[in-house]
């Protein structure tokens, strides 16, 4: 007995010293890199062996994982993926699935729902640093390995401003623009031009057409003030005051879940956008442009692209 319990103790020293092979699948995976490093720099670089990309190209031996986390897996890669899920529980793989009913349906997984909702809601929030604390939540609950220390979701403002230079967000417009000042990129007093786009993108580090917008607008010499939210009108409070618009037009990259609130929004905003001479020196220069910035224009949104 003495040495089998010697042998168990030998066999459980070696998984520890191990990295835990991770994979982790989703669409929405550009922030798992920068996630990634904050782990390692908190836990450091040996914990976690880390998989990670999408369901139409998977990371090779992801099905070899120790611990296989899905989210936003739709129906059809869960289908098509079947049989490597099935042989990959089959090895004792444990897999968090989401959604967790195409799971039960094709590989016949059925998970603790309560660690699938914990684990969902670090994504649900979203960022590096939610994704790192996900990281050592899979390591130490999903696991369980000892040595990580799981800390909770950390709630992120839904409303708010971003540039790409800025490296946080702020919560209100004068912050932003004194910030923006310090940048000397536009003159004093320069128009100021809304951008308007999904919380979802900056989360997930998807940004790359709202930071050219961005450029394309300070380089015609006018200061963007860029607002992630949804639904639309939650950005009045930091383009309003007083009745009074603090710009003189805005892009609404946020349109796609149409609400009521919305064509009621966009009416006031589009009464207080008169500036027409503006719009022809911004609109004259977006055409001219072959950059990725006239992305930005949205049919029937604030800002009028085809206004002459």
């Amino acid at each position: 007995m003495r040495k089998l319990l010697l042998l168990f103790a030998i066999v459980c020293a070696a998984q520890a010293a191990s990295p835990l092979r991770v994979t982790v699948l989703t669409r929405l995976n550009q922030a798992v890199p920068e996630a990634y490093q904050r782990f390692a720099e908190r836990w450091g670089v040996k914990l976690i062996e880390l998989r990670y990309g999408d369901f139409e190209s998977p990371p090779a031996d992801w099905d070899r994982s120790e611990v296989i986390f899905t989210y936003l897996m739709p129906r059809e890669a869960a289908e098509r993926l079947a049989s490597q899920f099935r042989a990959a529980i089959a090895r004792g793989s444990k897999v968090l699935a989401h959604w967790p009913e195409p799971a039960l349906r094709f590989w016949g997984l059925k998970q603790d729902e309560s660690l699938l909702a914990a684990a969902v809601e670090y994504w649900a929030q979203g960022g590096p640093e939610n994704i790192a604390r996900c990281l050592a939540f899979l390591y130490a609950k999903v696991a369980g390995r000892a040595g990580v220390a799981v800390e909770p979701p950390e709630p992120e403002a839904a409303v708010g401003l971003y540039h790409p230079r800025a490296g946080r967000i702020f919560l209100t417009l004068d912050e932003y623009l004194e910030w923006h000042r310090s940048l000397n990129v536009v003159p004093g007093g320069a128009p100021r031009i809304a951008v308007l786009f999904y919380k979802t993108n900056l989360k997930n580090r998807d940004t790359a057409h709202i930071d050219a917008l961005i450029a394309a607008i300070e380089k015609r010499g006018m200061t963007p003030v860029p607002v992630f939210c949804w639904p639309p009108a939650e950005a009045e409070p930091l383009l309003i005051r007083n009745g009074e618009p603090v710009v003189e037009a805005a892009f609404a990259l946020n349109l796609g879940f149409a609400q009521p609130r919305d064509s009621e929004f966009l009416k006031r905003t589009n009464n207080l956008c008169r500036h027409r001479a503006l719009r022809r020196r911004f609109l004259s220069a977006q055409r001219s442009d072959s950059g990725a910035n006239r992305a930005g224009c949205p049919p029937g949104g604030a800002l009028d692209c085809t206004a002459p």
